[in-house]
């Protein structure tokens, strides 16, 4: 089904019936396909595994915070014991949570994001044409001091108990928002409550470089992992 699809309305095309709806079924070319592979590879390995690295960061600079994890973890096992997590089980997580959403919001993966205008608009008392494209500061919203108190410090609890969401972006936005957001979360709620209930994380340095290529990550985020005792 799949090689149909992309190969539907070209020399390869596979079909023995062709269709008509050339909306829909536009031929898709080698440099598309090579390009949806490797959205797909950053966006679903790759970047998951860079956001725990900022979680991983974080923790092992607030050791308070690891307390509190841990006491949530320890909970949700002496309930399960070793049976696997659910999603009912994961949603309960909810300190988990709010260590990943202040994670991402102090050290954001892609740290500004962009839109082209479908009409013309005044923006800033300027008018700017159809297609002007805007790029948007998504580091500078997560660090607004006008919305986040003590911007630069990582407290989880800002996350918790919010009567209204302010102005954070992790994943975008819209009709482009990340479509795999969601399992983005549950992936890492996996690795944490895994990783940090069983072992101890210590970082080998403990202010590692950051690289920016297309996302921000760690240089190198070396880790001593030990057994942890209860």
């Amino acid at each position: 089904m799949l090689t149909s699809m992309i190969t539907a309305n070209t020399d390869r095309d596979i079909c023995e019936i062709k269709m008509v709806d050339e909306e829909h079924t536009q031929p898709m070319s080698d440099e598309k396909i090579r390009g949806i592979l490797w959205e797909t590879m950053v966006g679903g390995i790759d970047s998951t595994a860079n956001k725990f690295s900022f979680v991983a960061y974080h923790l092992a600079h607030n050791p308070d915070v690891l307390k509190r994890l841990r006491i949530e973890l320890d909970s949700l096992f002496e309930k399960k014991g070793d049976r696997r997590l659910d999603l009912e089980s994961l949603t309960g997580l909810v300190y988990t949570d709010a260590i990943i959403k202040e994670a991402f919001r102090i050290f954001t993966p892609a740290p500004y994001t962009a839109r082209n205008s479908t009409a013309e608009d005044i923006v800033a008392g300027r008018v700017w044409p159809e297609g002007t494209q805007y790029i948007i500061n998504i580091h500078g919203v997560n660090h607004n001091e006008k919305y986040w108190d003590e911007p630069e410090k990582f407290n989880p609890d800002r996350h918790l108990n919010m009567k209204m969401s302010p102005p954070h972006i992790i994943f975008g936005g819209g009709r482009r928002i990340c479509p795999g957001r969601k399992l983005a979360f549950i992936e890492l709620k996996v690795m944490i409550a895994l990783i940090y209930h069983k072992f101890d994380i210590e970082l080998s340095n403990m202010n590692p470089r950051i690289k920016f290529i297309l996302f921000r990550s760690f240089h190198d985020l070396n880790v001593k992992i030990k057994p942890r005792k209860f």
